[in-house]
């Protein structure tokens, strides 16, 4: 048991730590976690990327905990945004309470396994970001808030596509219409692939750019991942991994 919550436990709180979450503690098999002075798109964003990258990793979590002769397991994750008071021990440890703790323990449960839900205070603030998809999937009572809405969030693949296809065609019209003309020729003759099939074929990109341009594709891909970066497509998501250094 012990070294079945603690694989868990330790996989995703190193996640909550490289997007700078703070943990607080865990409650028998559930983690507490926040993220503090989050007022700004780019700390939601990071808040979001944080809780679905948690659940991108329900595969490798369940790889490790196989290698250990343990059963896998689904989980679920909550967020909501609002105010909360920190409490600090003589241990120089935290406690946080407030409304947006108990309501993300009071939706948790109406996710799906394997799935993120959030409460209605930060789909608020969080409704118009372009990448993702909001669902309203039921509302739940409580004495605070009557009838308080809960959302599932999901990347919105149909819109990355899109916007990964614009990105890959302001870099390479960057270079010259010739090259972007002939990019997009090799990529459908050769693949049957559009610019905007990239997001889901990168290795096509990549192989197209190494044919036709040899080592300065790699100086195209970099400009290709800034372009990505400027239009805020979640780095997390790992179709994208090709456009990576490591890959090129």
């Amino acid at each position: 048991m012990a070294k079945y919550y603690g694989t868990f436990l330790n996989t995703l709180g190193s996640i909550i730590l490289k997007f700078h979450g703070r943990i607080v503690k865990n409650i028998g098999d559930s983690l507490l976690y926040y993220f503090p002075e989050g007022t700004t798109q780019s700390q939601f964003v990071r808040c979001l990327e944080c809780n679905l990258s948690m659940l991108q990793a329900h595969t490798y979590l369940n790889s490790k905990l196989r290698c250990q002769g343990l059963p896998s397991l689904d989980y679920r994750v909550s967020s909501d945004y609002g105010t909360v008071a920190i409490a600090k021990t003589v241990l120089m440890t935290e406690d946080i309470f407030g409304q947006p703790v108990n309501i993300c323990a009071k939706i948790n449960s109406l996710a799906r396994p394997n799935s993120l839900v959030i409460g209605s205070d930060f789909y608020e603030v969080v409704r118009n970001l372009e990448c993702y998809k909001f669902e309203g999937i039921r509302s739940f009572s409580s004495g605070l808030k009557n009838s308080y809405p809960v959302y599932s969030v999901t990347y919105d693949e149909s819109k990355i596509k899109k916007i990964v296809g614009k990105c890959i065609e302001k870099a390479l019209m960057q270079m010259s219409t010739a090259n972007f003309e002939t990019v997009v020729k090799h990529l459908f003759e050769k693949y049957d692939c559009l610019l905007s099939d990239c997001y889901t074929r990168p290795q096509c990109l990549r192989d197209v750019l190494v044919d036709l341009y040899g080592n300065a594709s790699a100086s195209i891909m970099q400009n290709i991942r800034q372009q990505i970066e400027t239009c805020a497509v979640p780095r997390t998501i790992s179709r994208l991994a090709c456009f990576e250094d490591q890959h090129i």
